[in-house]
């Protein structure tokens, strides 16, 4: 396996307020899974739990995520151009 690339990408991203962020991550996010597996009534008591905790106004956060590009192969076999 060659890795030709390896690298964390980055972006700014805002929601408007906690009730968005949390809207986001549930229904395309990264909790979407537990969502799923939980259902629909958990989703409803962990969102009421975490507004009431949740600071009010405008949410920015910068997520990233690892980009891995590999391909099958050796270095060595790699053509020179």
């Amino acid at each position: 396996m060659v890795v030709e690339r390896d690298d964390r990408p980055s972006h700014p991203m805002s929601h408007p307020d906690a009730a968005a962020f949390f809207a986001a991550h549930t229904r395309a996010g990264p909790m979407r899974p537990l969502v799923t597996a939980r259902g629909d009534a958990f989703a409803d008591r962990l969102r009421a739990q975490f507004l009431r905790r949740s600071p009010a106004g405008e949410w920015h956060h910068r997520p990233s995520a690892r980009h891995l590009v590999a391909r099958r192969g050796h270095a060595s076999h790699a053509s020179t151009g």
